[in-house]
């Protein structure tokens, strides 16, 4: 971190440095903000059990969760897009990497049966001893979305319930492997 001027008076006035922004301070402030986008990363990349990779080209460079569909490409889940199709009663989830795009549908239904965490399929006692389930999933559209941070996204169904989704369920929930 840089030591300047900037950061003592801002220290002795009892004002932090962000929040008084003083003029010529841009380097100061480009440093935190640097290292808080660093943080924020390296926690999402441990919480989901991804591997932090150091020192790649002389510049430590830290590799997110990355999932995979049927094409090569891989995706970054953190950089995701999930938006409520509502008329249609599904989501839609959009993916980016360093060369493209693709999208995906998830419908209500496959998304609330994950275990928001992990992405992993809960199965309920009806339907693990065979039987269809009689749970009706026509309550959950329409569903209003917010972003999350970099973590994932609140869905708030129909009925009133609210989970918050993590990145990596709603990859998988797309049918995306995580590599």
């Amino acid at each position: 971190m840089p030591v300047s001027t900037a950061i003592n008076s801002a220290n002795e006035d009892g004002n932090p440095i962000c929040l008084s922004t003083p003029t010529g301070a841009n380097a100061e402030l480009s440093a935190f903000a640097d290292l808080a986008r660093l943080v924020s990363h390296e926690l999402y990349v441990l919480q989901h059990g991804g591997n932090l990779k150091s020192r790649k080209g002389g510049e430590d460079n830290f590799d997110g969760i990355r999932v995979k569909f049927d094409e090569e490409e891989e995706f970054d889940a953190s950089n995701i897009i999930l938006t409520a199709d509502n008329k249609r009663k599904r989501f839609v989830v959009r993916f980016f990497s360093e060369v493209g795009a693709t999208q995906k549908n998830v419908n209500g239904k496959d998304l609330i049966g994950r275990n928001p965490k992990t992405g992993d399929k809960l199965v309920n006692e009806v339907e693990a001893e065979g039987e269809t389930s009689n749970h009706n999933h026509s309550n959950l559209f329409p569903a209003k979305i917010e972003r999350k941070g970099y973590y994932g996204y609140s869905v708030e169904w129909a009925s009133g319930a609210t989970m918050i989704y993590s990145m990596l369920s709603i990859c998988k929930s797309a049918g995306g492997k995580i590599v």
